[in-house]
């Protein structure tokens, strides 16, 4: 047993045209699930990320074992079934009638049965597969266990500087009242030097990522609501960041509609399907679309790695923050982002590889924007379901008078192309016994009786990373370039992509 059951089609949001289902099939490794020691491994996991105790390794593997008794118990009586099929069938004649009915009569009972089984093992295989893919992706025997105040400094490069709400509505660059009364709290307007400073920054993160062999992309910020939970995101969680989008406005006669014969409750039921099952929803991240370029495709191992970055509009609906964290830029709900995808071999030696030259490139980066950062190696609370391990990278940011995070990069082996059913073809070794005179080669089309070798698929591991989420690395220029008389000095790097413009001036100075 490999996959999961396909999940039935979703409904249609109303007013639009009907979307196919897209089925997503995960392929869980119910080995080390069972496995007493990895198990244990595991569940120890998910203690150190503080997850809650509804997601258990001990539950998954009760439930395996229960589908796979089921399963044998089913193909008995499969068996059983196909035996005395072919024993009616070699019973003629009337002195044989009485053992024929009979036979007939079990064939009918068995038939009963399996039915019944096969619908109780549905049910059972579609809890186990729901339990299954909520349990995380393993942790990097190097990433320290526990909360925030966990994490390892690694590095600290420059020194801390003096704030830019103040020096925004000085230099003019960040309209927030306007968007405010345009779309809502923590939505803004960038203009004059600071719209060029956003162009300026993707330009400046895309041309370096090219230059570093990545293939420039430019990303849907529309997806379906299955790959963003392949990648390891909970769209549907009552908890979710998530914005949907649906064809039909908030109280319209379509939204509203219902018969004399409905209850309240009926809809009620109606309106939660119209928020909760819409055909689509927002990215949180270019991450999840660069993901989902590669569903359900099998790549050459000579492909491999494949390098993208990526640019696209990330929206997060950023629930239940407060104070600083929601100050000016800092944490918005619409921010543009480059960022930095990776399939790589499935061997964790090569993508560990990658992740430290993804973390290369992006300090790289900052370097020579000229920012005071410091790195840190996440620990497991930390880790998002996805990520095997995971490096942020925080700037200094006077006024928040604190590091604040503007860049991360993870290696999540393959949790997600289990999840999306990317793999590879390559070549494997096996152990095969030597031929003798008396042996025939195979005429196999995939060995030779020279070869111990077989072509067979293996799933990707994927890496993602942030080159440059736009916002917060503005924060963190125009307060660490900031000058006494109230300028603002950009990053020499910068220069060629911002139309003449080297320093932010006071208008009208």
């Amino acid at each position: 047993m490999a996959s999961a059951p396909a999940p039935a089609p979703a409904p249609a949001v109303p007013g639009s045209a009907p979307v196919p289902a897209l089925v997503l099939k995960p392929y869980i490794n119910f080995k080390v699930l069972t496995n007493p020691e990895t198990a244990a491994a595991m569940a120890a996991n998910i203690k150190h990320r503080n997850l809650p105790e509804t997601i258990s390794v001990a539950a998954v593997s009760d439930l395996y074992k229960t589908v796979i008794e089921r399963t044998q118990q089913l193909d008995k009586a499969r068996s059983e079934r196909n035996r005395v099929a072919a024993e009616i069938k070699s019973l003629f004649g009337e002195s044989k009638e009485a053992k024929r009915q009979k036979l007939v009569e079990r064939g009918r009972v068995l038939k009963e049965e399996i039915h019944t089984q096969e619908a109780e093992l549905a049910v059972l295989e579609t809890q186990l597969y729901d339990q299954a893919v909520l349990i995380p992706n393993n942790t990097h025997p190097t990433t320290p266990i526990g909360p925030e105040s966990a994490a390892q400094l690694i590095r600290i490069h420059g020194y801390p500087l003096l704030d830019h709400v103040t020096l925004s509505k000085q230099l003019d660059l960040v309209d927030f009242e306007s968007a405010a009364a345009v779309t809502g709290s923590r939505w803004y307007y960038l203009k004059n030097e600071a719209a060029l400073l956003e162009l300026a920054l993707v330009q400046f993160a895309t041309q370096r990522a090219v230059k570093a062999g990545f293939m420039p992309v430019i990303t849907p910020d529309v997806v379906r609501p299955e790959v963003v939970q392949a990648c390891g995101f909970q769209p549907r969680d009552e908890a979710s960041q998530t914005y949907w989008v649906s064809t039909t406005p908030p109280g319209s006669s379509k939204a509203n509609a219902s018969t004399l014969s409905q209850s309240d409750a009926d809809q009620q039921r109606q309106q939660h399907h119209y928020h909760q099952h819409s055909a689509l929803c927002l990215v949180a991240t270019a991450e999840i679309s660069l993901a989902g370029m590669n569903l359900d495709k099998t790549l050459e191992e000579s492909q491999l790695p494949i390098k993208m970055a990526g640019f696209g509009r990330a929206f997060r609906a950023e629930a239940g923050s407060r104070g600083a964290e929601v100050k000016g830029l800092y944490r918005v709900h619409q921010f543009s982002k480059v960022e930095l995808f990776v399939l790589s071999k499935a061997d964790p030696g090569v993508s560990d590889n990658i992740l430290e030259e993804i973390r290369k490139f992006q300090e790289d980066l900052f370097e020579e924007l000229g920012l005071c950062y410091r790195v840190l190696d996440m620990p497991t609370e930390e880790l998002g379901a996805s990520a095997y391990k995971k490096y942020d990278i925080e700037a200094w940011m006077p006024g928040r008078n604190s590091w604040g995070e503007i860049s991360s990069t993870s290696n999540c082996t393959d949790y997600q192309s289990r999840r999306l059913n990317i793999r590879y073809r390559t070549n494997k070794i096996i152990n095969k016994p030597l031929l003798t005179s008396t042996d025939k080669p195979s005429s196999s089309n995939n060995d030779s009786p020279s070869s111990n070798s077989v072509i067979t698929t293996e799933f990707a591991h994927t890496l993602n990373g942030t080159a440059m989420a736009i916002p917060r690395i503005i924060v963190a220029l125009l307060e660490t370039y900031q000058r006494e008389d109230g300028s603002v000095r950009l990053p020499e790097c910068l220069w060629p992509f911002m139309a003449g413009v080297k320093e932010i001036r006071p208008k009208g100075v």
